[in-house]
């Protein structure tokens, strides 16, 4: 029944596994500050990792699993529309013997587990907070320092990174 479904995640796995070998083969002086490995990077990273990750929780979900079997340190939401849309396309049966199923109530029982899944993560980041107060300023403070960083302040860290000096 979640067959298509599992091998959209095994294609995005696939999809994640190449770039990540794309980006280790552009390594070195004889790329210089290209960009295209800090595209693909970015890519593997921005687009393909969520997408996964949802497909992951449809899954779960279609399969019969909590939540906090699935993710059991996650301190972020996913994507909850696209796994509900991938919940809906899934959930259907596509061959004629099994029984047909209510949409509504499946999606009416995402919805549940959705709410779950909320509280969990919101305990995950609130147990995060408060067993390392220390590493989530340091976060802060490293994305603050990340963010504030210009166009040649990055080449510059390529270069001495090419160049063998960090």
């Amino acid at each position: 029944m979640h067959e298509k479904l599992k091998i959209k995640i095994k294609s995005l796995a696939a999809e994640a596994q190449m770039i990540h070998h794309q980006e280790r083969k552009m390594h070195g002086p004889k790329w210089g500050t290209s960009t295209v490995r800090y595209e693909l990077r970015s890519h593997r990273l921005i687009a393909l990792r969520p997408d996964a990750r949802v497909a992951q929780l449809a899954y779960g979900f279609l399969r019969g699993r909590s939540y906090g079997d699935l993710e059991t340190n996650a301190r972020s939401q996913p994507n909850w529309e696209e796994a509900g849309r991938l919940v809906s396309k899934f959930a259907e049966p596509h061959d004629a013997s099994e029984e047909r199923l209510d949409l509504r109530v499946v999606l009416q029982q995402f919805a549940a587990w959705r709410d779950g899944a909320h509280d969990v993560i919101v305990a995950n980041t609130k147990r995060y907070h408060e067993e390392q107060p220390d590493r989530a300023a340091r976060n802060a403070l490293r994305r603050a320092n990340h963010k504030s960083r210009t166009l040649s302040d990055w080449l510059d860290i390529c270069d001495r990174a090419n160049a063998g000096l960090d």
